[in-house]
């Protein structure tokens, strides 16, 4: 049987570095935006993250984009 993938939600995450802790390792955050279109591209993600780095406080190390689906079979 097939199984269908329907696209439910997109959510757009930027991992950045706020230092490090008293053992010298890097202290990494992560800001989730959830209201991300679910039709948005992987480059109409990069750009929009890349218009909140000089907003942020921290240099971004990491843009995820994370897409959740269900799925159903036919």
């Amino acid at each position: 049987m097939a199984v269908n993938a329907v696209k439910e939600k997109t959510s757009m995450i930027i991992s950045y570095k706020t230092g490090t802790d008293e053992d010298g390792k890097e202290i990494i955050k992560n800001q989730s935006f959830s209201n991300v279109k679910v039709t948005s591209t992987e480059d109409d993600v990069y750009s929009t993250a890349s218009l909140f780095s000089p907003l942020l406080l921290y240099p971004v190390l990491s843009i995820e984009k994370q897409d959740k689906e269900v799925l159903s079979q036919i």
